[in-house]
């Protein structure tokens, strides 16, 4: 029960967090996610330290978004029950914010091949934007 209990919160919290984010209010963002039960994110857990890295590149805090870049790239080729489509669609985004902590120009030489956006799920599009992607249309 109280597992159940703790992974209601996390969704409290977590829908919380991408309300703020959206609103560019980046470190309350930042302080719901810090409030989250690691051990119980359940479904979330996919896309946790990913969402984290992108409000800390935000925050312009470098050192803690390479770490949560790294731990969502760890957490992705742990998953075995994801689809191929939407772990490569994060992997990507991942990979566009390592091209931002680089440097504007970084992201020039990003190829969206691979990601096929037919088979992401919109909530995974409207979380995890590639507008750079050519084939990009607004969720």
């Amino acid at each position: 029960m109280l597992r159940v209990i703790k992974r209601l919160q996390n969704v409290f919290l977590w829908n919380r967090a991408v309300e703020h984010s959206a609103r560019s209010n980046w470190l309350e963002a930042l302080a719901l996610i810090a409030q989250m039960d690691p051990k119980n994110l359940g479904h979330l857990k996919k896309d946790y330290r990913l969402f984290a890295a992108y409000n800390y590149l935000r925050i312009a805090d470098h050192d803690r978004c390479r770490e949560a870049v790294a731990e969502a790239l760890n957490i992705l080729s742990q998953l075995q029950r994801l689809d191929a489509a939407e772990k490569a669609y994060r992997k990507k985004y991942a990979e566009i914010i390592v091209a931002n902590l680089l440097g504007s120009h970084a992201s020039n030489g990003i190829s969206y091949g691979e990601v096929d956006l037919s088979d992401v799920d919109m909530r995974t599009k409207r979380l995890f934007p590639l507008r750079q992607h050519p084939d990009w249309v607004e969720p």
